[in-house]
């Protein structure tokens, strides 16, 4: 198996109801002689995952679904295109046995994917447009290496990476047959030295791996993310003595150009700079959100206006911005009302500034990019 691409958290999250944003990979040289098997993987995600911090669920739709097509185009000419019908085959058997974007992932290595089943085919998309995605996804963008190693309990080994980041951990750990390994995430510690997440909430924000054999296990989740600088690991073998080598933070977020910098003789300055930019990495996960950890993550109109001005500034963010302006416009409301977050998921209505995005941040674009599209785009809203 080879990966397409090295996007996550495809296709993004739009107003799912109004637009879906559709990507575009060449695939021609994982091609092979011979017999080819094209498989994806799907999970709630924003989708139909539960959103914000009363925990609703399915206010998009409650099953993932995939929508996709193989264009062949052949050396004499001709062309084929092969598309997910109702001849594909699914199953819900496999090693992911949960994966959700505030909870984390459950990962069983002993398991294997079997029971193929005919799939549900609804050839009905509703009203939702296709459209190219306008903006880079979210990829991985760095990864950092753990700078110290705690145990403040025993057992219970705690990784500081020296930095708040948004991923995940990818670990390189001993483990022991149908052990299973947790992993916990925080961004602060406690007094005595254990993760502090009350801030959390409801948001487990934990990912747990069990092995398939003893030996060594390398694993990194796949469809959620944490926001976190300290990693504690429990479930190791007895007597381990942890390496620093044994956990990575994998930074994602979305693949902007960075085009702005500030440095000083001031070395506060540049450490605010420094925050200011990590804020951004962290809260420019395909919308820019208020936050990166607890059960919330949501496209805040106040917030987003506040830092249009400054996110521009430091990378180029335009078409991300020109994206998320238009959900904004697919989730206004009848009466005009902007809702307090885009995509509009946990608030209706908002207020005086929160609303105000629909003016502000159209404007702060355009005084930046000189790009009369935003303004001409967004003035009926």
């Amino acid at each position: 198996h080879k990966r397409v691409g090295n996007d996550h958290f495809a296709n993004g999250f739009t107003s799912y109801k109004n637009r879906i944003d559709t990507l575009t990979y060449d695939v021609t040289t994982q091609l092979t002689a011979g017999k080819n098997t094209l498989q994806a993987m799907l999970a709630k995600g924003w989708y139909a995952g539960r959103q914000g911090w009363s925990g609703q669920l399915g206010i998009f739709g409650n099953d993932p679904a995939l929508l996709l097509q193989l264009e062949i185009q052949y050396a004499d000419g001709t062309s084929t295109t092969i598309v997910s019908d109702e001849s594909w085959e699914a199953t819900w058997n496999g090693p992911i046995l949960a994966s959700s974007l505030y909870d984390g992932e459950i990962y069983d290595a002993r398991k294997t994917i079997d029971g193929w089943q005919p799939v549900k085919a609804d050839a009905n998309l509703g009203a939702a447009r296709l459209a190219p995605k306008p903006f880079a996804p979210v990829r991985e963008e760095r990864t950092l290496a753990s700078k110290q190693i705690t145990e403040p309990r025993a057992g219970h080994f705690v990784f500081d990476l020296g930095q708040n980041m948004v991923g995940w951990a990818r670990i390189k750990v001993p483990a022991e047959k149908d052990k299973t390994i947790t992993l916990h995430f925080s961004e602060m510690l406690n007094p005595d030295g254990t993760p502090y997440t009350a801030a959390y909430r409801s948001a487990k924000s934990t990912d747990t791996v069990t092995a398939a054999q003893t030996g060594t296990l390398e694993w990194e989740p796949h469809f959620t993310f944490h926001g976190f600088r300290y990693v504690e690991l429990t479930g190791l073998p007895e007597g381990v003595k942890p390496q620093l080598d044994w956990v990575t933070g994998v930074v994602l977020h979305t693949d902007l150009e960075q085009t702005g910098q500030f440095v000083s003789s001031n070395a506060k300055l540049n450490q605010l700079q420094s925050n200011i930019t990590w804020g951004q990495r962290g809260n420019f996960l395909d919308i820019p959100t208020d936050c990166p950890q607890r059960d919330e993550r949501q496209g805040w109109t106040g917030d987003a206006q506040v830092f249009c001005g400054t996110s521009m500034f430091n990378y180029n963010a335009h078409a991300f911005w020109k994206s998320w302006l238009t959900t904004m416009r697919d989730d206004q409301l009848p009466d005009g009302d902007i809702p307090f977050v885009i995509p509009h998921t946990v608030m209706a209505g908002g207020c005086p500034g929160w609303i105000d995005a629909a003016t502000v941040i159209p404007w702060e674009i355009y005084v930046r990019t000189g790009d009369l599209d935003m303004l001409a785009d967004n003035y009926s809203m």
